[in-house]
C-alpha cells in the first residue's frame, strides 16, 4: 500500500460520525464529543490523503454537532417556559 492510499482515518471518522449522528437524538453531550472526534479524524485524513472519506467524516461530525446543539437549545427553552416539567422530572428521580 502506498502512503497516499491509506484511508484509515477517513473510514474511522465516517464511522464515528455516523454513531454521533445516531446519538444526537438521544444523548447530545456524547454526540458533541464524538462529532468533534470525527472532525479531528477527518482533518487527519485530509493531511494524509484528501478524498471522499475526509469530506463525509467532517460533514457527519458537523451535522451531528449542530443537531445536538439545536436539541439542547429546544430542551432549555421548553424547561424555561414550563418549570412544572422540571419539578415532575425531579420527583420521578426521587
Amino acid at each position: 500500500m502506498k502512503k497516499g492510499d491509506d484511508n484509515s482515518f477517513g473510514t474511522v471518522s465516517v464511522s464515528v460520525g455516523l454513531v454521533s449522528l445516531v446519538l444526537s437524538l438521544s444523548n447530545q453531550i456524547t454526540s458533541i464529543v464524538l462529532g468533534i472526534i470525527a472532525i479531528v479524524l477527518a482533518n487527519k485524513q485530509h493531511q494524509v490523503n484528501k478524498n471522499i472519506w475526509c469530506k463525509w467524516g467532517k460533514n457527519l461530525g458537523i451535522v451531528s454537532i449542530v443537531i445536538s446543539i439545536i436539541l439542547i437549545i429546544i430542551a432549555v427553552i421548553v424547561l424555561a417556559k414550563n418549570p412544572e416539567i422540571l419539578q415532575q422530572l425531579t420527583q420521578i428521580q426521587a
